[in-house]
């Protein structure tokens, strides 16, 4: 609709509520050829207008009364200045239907609603039809009071419905010449606790639109939004407020804004079934935005061209939170770990093998963790511990073997009537320790002590894993590079490896295993370990103690209650199994 149009209506209007015009008064001939062929000067006043749309036969627009001050216009050529127009109770409907069409596009169709004309106009025509031709308009002052704004949506289930209860201001200095830009100076209420301003430069009449607007608002509900949360979201806002604060700048199409939100105390329902929901882990974002004061804070620019027809505000907003939410889906501890300068390796907690005492450097991590998870009370923590099926049950093997040798040198005490006071914590004799590990190597392997170290050799120089990225430098060696280095070192004649090989207890064994000599604990246990079963009840204590250690952990700085931390049951454990020695953490 052009200005020319709603001009001639406005006049129209004007002429048939006051039948009265007040003409420019003019000599009755003039030879000036730019001279106007109409002027008009005067005012209009339309009050209690009322509209209905033909689509839904709702209200769309209404007003109490408008006054228009100070009009000057002319024709051929075309100029229109208005000093003040005042309009009051001014009220406007946004109504989209169940087949999702608003009430904008049954009033005003758009052009490929219309039928195709008989004929195409001529190039020079069509060209001529579009020519920009100047038509200077300027407005003084327009003034809003007592104005409302309603919008529901009946396309979803339950109906959406909300509005801006009530808003005033003014608009000054409104003019189409391209350096000209007005003050504009909105408030109001959205409900009795929101109210919101809207203050800036804008020049709406300019060829080019251009702006420089800040839009704030305060403790707006939720909850009316809850159809859409429903709907795309799978999951009720049972309650919530959101205050923002926004700027937006517009020069020559291009658009740049700065937007930041602030929602307290957001709270959503039980989930629910739509198949119009998306999949990702919304209440797990919304908990991990959430601070210990249950408030999000977001800052979310945009910038784009506005003549791009890939560029709209509404889409990009939402794909900026979908990303938002993708990335908690992905990377749940990247955004957790940012609170505390961490990253994924929060993720999980690394053990030393067959123990449930961590790796160095795990406990300043589990540290990290702790504040993190002070700093967002509404996510909660699983915990699994598992199991690396070659390292720990090399480790556990190794454990009952020196457990097997613990209760023999028991067993020799209590026949010689020297039963120590507290059996359980017995500590063997090194010398004694070594002289029970021989004879368990012989009864275990007899006189092939050689071919037994060979191939347990071989066998872990092929399966031996890659060496932890967190041990330090010869921490994790190859089993036969230990194996040879220790059977080296106690090939040279320190003392107590001559008092071993002369003990009158080990004389007969030496003489017909001479090898067992040179042979240290060590690499007479591993022997020992590769015999040795592990049952799945030692690997499930394991992973039972690891997960119970960290969760200890958590909860003994008095941040983290157990009501947030769920131990999760281990999975069995098999010689496929491809778990490391680790309690892996989830947030949920």
């Amino acid at each position: 609709m052009t200005v020319k149009l709603l001009l001639s209506l406005a006049l129209l209007i004007f002429v048939l509520s006051s039948g009265t015009v007040f003409p420019q008064q003019s000599s009755p001939q003039t030879t000036d050829a730019n001279a106007p062929r109409l002027l008009f000067k005067g005012w209009l006043s339309i009050t209690n207008l009322l509209t209905v749309d033909q689509a839904a036969f709702e209200e769309f627009v209404k007003w109490n009364s408008l006054e228009v001050e100070g009009i000057d216009f002319e024709m051929q050529p075309e100029r229109l200045q208005i000093d003040t127009v005042r309009l009051d109770g001014l009220t406007g409907s946004l109504l989209i239907g169940p087949d999702k069409r608003s009430n904008l596009a049954a009033i005003f169709p758009t052009a490929t609603n219309a039928a195709p004309s008989a004929a195409a106009p001529a190039p020079a025509e069509l060209a001529a039809r579009t020519s920009p031709i100047p038509f200077p308009v300027g407005v003084g002052t327009l003034s809003l009071s007592n104005s409302s704004f309603r919008f529901a949506d009946t396309s979803i289930e339950p109906h959406c419905q909300f509005g801006v209860q009530e808003f005033s201001g003014t608009i000054k200095g409104l003019s189409s010449e391209a350096a000209a830009t007005a003050d504009l100076d909105l408030t109001g209420l959205v409900d009795e606790q929101s109210s919101f301003a809207i203050a800036g430069k804008v020049s709406p009449l300019a060829q080019d639109l251009a702006m420089s607007l800040t839009i704030s608002n305060r403790n707006l509900q939720l909850t009316p939004f809850t159809p859409y949360m429903e709907k795309f979201g799978g999951y009720p806002l049972n309650k919530g407020r959101l205050s923002v604060n926004l700027h937006c700048d517009i020069q020559g199409k291009e658009l740049k804004a700065q937007n930041h939100f602030q929602i307290d105390q957001l709270i959503l329902g039980q989930h629910n079934d739509n198949p119009d929901a998306t999949r990702l882990p919304v209440k797990l974002a919304v908990a991990l935005l959430k601070d210990r004061n249950g408030r999000i804070d977001l800052d979310v620019p945009l910038a784009g061209r506005l003549d791009d027809p890939q560029f709209r505000v509404g889409p990009i907003m939402l794909k900026v939170v979908a990303n938002l939410i993708g990335k908690v889906a992905t990377s749940p501890f990247k955004l957790l770990g940012a609170l505390v300068g961490g990253g994924e390796e929060l993720s999980f907690v690394e053990f030393e093998p067959g123990e449930v005492g961590w790796l160095e450097g795990e406990t300043n991590k589990l540290g990290k963790l702790t504040k993190a998870l002070h700093e967002r009370p509404a996510v909660n923590l699983e915990i699994e511990a598992s199991v690396d099926a070659r390292l720990d049950r090399d480790a556990l093997a190794r454990k009952f073997v020196r457990a097997s040798i613990r209760a023999q040198r028991l067993q020799e005490l209590t026949e010689v009537g020297q039963t120590p006071a507290a059996a359980e914590s017995l500590e063997v004799e090194p010398a004694e320790y070594e002289r029970l590990l021989r004879a368990a190597v012989v009864k275990q392997f007899g006189t092939n002590l050689s071919d037994a170290v060979s191939a347990l050799a071989a066998e872990k120089s092929t399966n031996q894993p890659p060496a932890r990225a967190t041990a330090g430098p010869g921490k994790k060696q190859g089993l036969v590079r230990r194996i040879v280095g220790l059977l080296a070192l106690h090939k040279k004649d320190s003392p107590a490896g001559a008092a071993r090989r002369q003990a009158k207890a080990d004389a007969a064994l030496l003489k017909q295993n001479p090898e067992l000599a040179t042979m240290p604990p060590e690499v007479m246990e591993i022997l020992l370990a590769s015999k040795t079963e592990v049952p799945a009840d030692a690997f499930l204590k394991l992973m039972q103690d690891r997960a119970q250690a960290v969760q200890a952990e958590l909860i003994k700085s008095g941040q983290v209650t157990a009501e947030r931390l769920f131990l999760i049951t281990p999975r069995p454990v098999s010689t496929n199994s491809q778990g490391q020695a680790r309690v892996n953490l989830s947030l949920n």
